[in-house]
């Protein structure tokens, strides 16, 4: 009786961990995005993304695009080989839909590429992101970002730099941005710009804060010894 139990216990837990691993979600293992600015002041984006327990993944790789319009010349392959996309366009967002035949490995490896149209003075670069979550321990999401040379990428970019770059810089993200502001120019940061005015708003109004909280408080003395 007692093997009998045993073995029927041993049975269970052997098919509950083999239901958990396979219902374990697809995880965004790893991104690493490279923008170029192209010569006719557009840009280039390359995207190399890797996706974990990607067997559970049915075969489709969702992904999702703000400002389409913008995008063109949109490519994902995987081994050297084009895979297809399906767009799915909504009212805020659009959703694509890349369609993928092997999916046996644990680590799926895929490249997206595309052109962005931007006009003269215009800094905004949307993002293709795949809709998974990451792990949230680490920053797996790097974005390079090269500025055409003699350039330098101002502080006051998104994501923020904490100093001006002279031609590249690097980012280190938890997850893939839906765009990217980096802004650029033959000149360093200017001392006024709309980070620092910014932050000089918000200085001026934490200060008012304190001083009307300052002089409440010392209203409220006086009435008291009053």
């Amino acid at each position: 009786m007692k093997k009998t139990v045993l073995l029927f216990l041993t049975f269970f837990l052997l098919l509950s961990v083999s239901i958990h691993a396979d219902g374990v979600d697809p995880l965004l293992d790893q991104a690493d995005i490279t923008i170029t600015v192209t010569d006719d002041n557009g840009y280039y984006v390359e995207e190399v993304i890797t996706i974990s327990n990607s067997s559970s993944l049915d075969g489709v790789i969702n992904h999702s695009l703000v400002d389409a319009d913008m995008v063109s010349d949109l490519t994902f392959t995987a081994n050297g080989e084009a895979l297809d996309y399906q767009l799915n366009e909504g009212e805020v967002l659009d959703k694509l839909e890349v369609t993928v035949a092997d999916v046996s490995t644990d680590n799926l490896q895929y490249v997206i590429g595309y052109s962005v149209h931007s006009s003269e003075g215009e800094f905004k670069t949307p993002i293709v992101v795949p809709m998974y979550p990451t792990a949230g321990e680490s920053a797996v999401v790097n974005v390079n970002f090269v500025a055409p040379e003699g350039n330098y990428i101002h502080k006051n970019s998104f994501p923020v730099q904490n100093e001006t770059a002279e031609g590249e810089v690097t980012n280190h993200l938890i997850n893939v941005p839906s765009h990217v502001n980096y802004i650029y120019g033959p000149e360093p940061t200017p001392l006024f710009n709309s980070y620092s005015v910014i932050s000089g708003i918000i200085f001026v109004v934490l200060v008012g804060i304190l001083v009307s909280w300052f002089r409440a408080e010392r209203k409220k003395e006086m009435e008291v010894a009053a």
